[in-house]
């Protein structure tokens, strides 16, 4: 009996004398942001770690100085480039064997982007871009350089250590792709890649020319995207309805490439190239929810000389037959001269609007004012100042002599006319000057 007693204490002796296997056990910190430059410690458990050991993190994290604290304790020197992908890491000891820590160490981005705004091609929304290292604030002192996929354009409007916020052009035909923010001088200058922007496909909805097309503004920033086709020198024109006071739609037009860097105009292009021409709608302030009505043309417009006699009067206006019509070689000759065009609205125009438009020539310092007469006498005035709420006539650059003035054009619209015949009377402004007299007016009805 006391035989076997003895064979089991030995047997549990000897088992209890098996060592404990030698392996890495982790990892502190156990991420690091792309770009930036730390010291990692990976401790060990039962290990017997050298002076010639090595350290690896994988591609994209350069391994410098590494240091044996203990044989289990190292600590290692490592700079992780701009571009490594992010993710979980491997980690590995190479000192007496192998020792790796599976997905032990992650890589992060140090910037984090989010948008206000749709990411649809053809879009413009606002953008931020955030800094999570606190070890490498941006640059104030220099502008940054932010840069997407292609076909996007980013417009830094604000730039502080820790936030850069701006807007983002989307050409029609962009596509998805990290963002890139280049700050600071050399050599303290620095690269930060964030992660990809997801941009939809958009296929513009085709407009045809004078019919109205619906569509919606449904958050703030968001964009609906049309098309419509235009021949060579036409004039391209928009007009948006919305019965939401508080809305402020415009329309940004862009050339056959569909690229923002092409951008023709807002509203109308005089003289558009042929092809596609694209229209953005969106709402120039923050206003979202709302619905609205686009209506486009493309119109080959007729172009006729101011005529060489008196046109100062209805009786003696000059007649605009067919619009849109363009009085070219026109002048505002004095003071007191008044040059009169004469514009038929049928049944087919009946309660449209005519938008009128002066200063397209080379003088754009001529100051006009313009008017829309009609009714009894031809005196009543169909068009309203906006800035005064009263009938015209209108001159939109009424206060620029308090801040300087760089053209003394109008882009003015009228009230709704029923049909009959009106009179648009351009006529020198207040601030007019005998030094610039010529000037070239477009209407057309909207």
């Amino acid at each position: 009996m006391r035989n076997v007693n003895l064979v089991l204490v030995l047997s549990v002796a000897v088992a209890g004398c098996g060592g404990t296997d030698p392996t890495a056990s982790g990892v502190f910190p156990a991420d690091g942001f792309t770009g930036a430059k730390l010291r990692v410690e990976i401790s060990g458990d039962a290990t017997e770690w050298a002076d010639s050991a090595t350290v690896t993190f994988g591609d994209g994290v350069m391994v410098g100085a590494v240091t044996v604290a203990s044989p289990t304790d190292i600590f290692a020197e490592i700079t992780i480039d701009s571009a490594a992908a992010v993710g979980l890491r491997d980690v590995t000891v190479s000192s007496g064997g192998s020792f790796t820590l599976k997905q032990a160490f992650e890589l992060k981005s140090p910037i984090e982007v989010t948008f206000v705004g749709d990411l649809d091609q053809g879009a413009f929304p606002a953008f931020t871009i955030t800094n999570k290292n606190f070890d490498q604030p941006f640059d104030t002192s220099a502008a940054p350089t932010v840069s997407g996929p292609p076909g996007t354009t980013f417009q830094v409007g604000n730039n502080t250590e820790f936030s850069i916020s701006g807007f983002v052009s989307i050409d029609t035909d962009a596509t998805s792709g990290p963002v890139t923010v280049e700050s600071g001088m050399a050599p303290n200058s620095f690269t930060a890649i964030g992660a990809p922007m997801t941009i939809a496909a958009r296929t513009p909805v085709a407009l045809t020319s004078g019919t109205a097309a619906p569509g919606m503004i449904a958050g703030t920033n968001d964009t609906q995207l049309y098309s419509i086709s235009s021949a060579a020198n036409q004039l391209v024109h928009f007009s948006l309805a919305t019965a939401d006071q508080n809305a402020s739609p415009v329309v940004a037009l862009l050339g056959p490439t569909g690229h923002w860097a092409d951008q023709l105009g807002s509203g109308y292009v005089l003289g558009a190239p042929a092809g596609t021409i694209f229209a953005v709608v969106f709402d120039s302030g923050t206003e979202s929810g709302y619905n609205f009505n686009l209506t486009g043309a493309a119109e080959t417009v007729t172009s006729v000389a101011e005529i060489a006699g008196t046109n100062d009067t209805p009786v003696n206006a000059q007649d605009s037959g067919t619009l849109p019509y363009s009085l070219t070689a026109a002048s505002i000759s004095a003071a007191n001269d008044v040059d009169m065009i004469k514009v038929t609205v049928d049944a087919g125009h009946a309660n449209k609007h005519l938008h009128i438009l002066t200063n397209l020539g080379t003088d754009k310092l001529t100051n006009t004012q313009v008017d829309v007469l009609g009714g009894a006498g031809n005196t009543t005035s169909f068009i309203t100042d906006p800035f005064t709420g009263m009938p015209g006539p209108v001159d939109e650059d009424s206060a620029c002599s308090l801040f300087g003035c760089s053209n003394g054009g109008e882009d003015v619209v009228s009230n709704a006319l029923p049909a009959g015949t009106y009179y648009v009377a351009i006529s020198a402004s207040s601030l007019y000057s005998t030094a610039h007299k010529p000037y070239v007016a477009l209407i057309w009805f909207e």
